[in-house]
């Protein structure tokens, strides 16, 4: 059984390293802990030629966490890569007066 809502865990840094999060519960009974297996999917953005799953790794015993990368995940506003805002740096002239007010600064900073 899917969660019925999967999550979003988004990283505001690097948008690849972003995943949609999916479990399936209700596995076969594991040996070891009693407990049914069970799975946590992250579906990626790749650009892959074809679907394919990345990794597969055992967390815990009959728990696993299964990475999934397929290039139609990466046309989602979630997946894309945020635009840098432009700023304007505005310069103006330094004043005579004003330099030697800094210059003066820094000399008694050295003393």
């Amino acid at each position: 059984a899917a969660d019925a809502e999967p999550g979003l865990v988004k990283d505001p840094l690097d948008p690849a390293l972003s995943y949609l999060k999916s479990n399936y519960t209700g596995g076969t009974k594991c040996d070891l802990t009693g407990n049914q297996r069970r799975v946590e999917v992250h579906y990626k953005c790749g650009e892959v030629r074809t679907p394919m799953i990345e990794s597969i790794r055992e967390t815990a015993s009959c728990e696993y966490t299964l990475t999934f990368k397929s290039a139609h995940l990466c046309g989602h506003p979630a997946f894309a890569v945020p635009k840098n805002e432009l700023l304007s740096i505005n310069c103006y002239p330094l004043v005579a007066s004003t330099a030697s007010a800094v210059q003066d600064e820094d000399e008694d900073e050295d003393e």
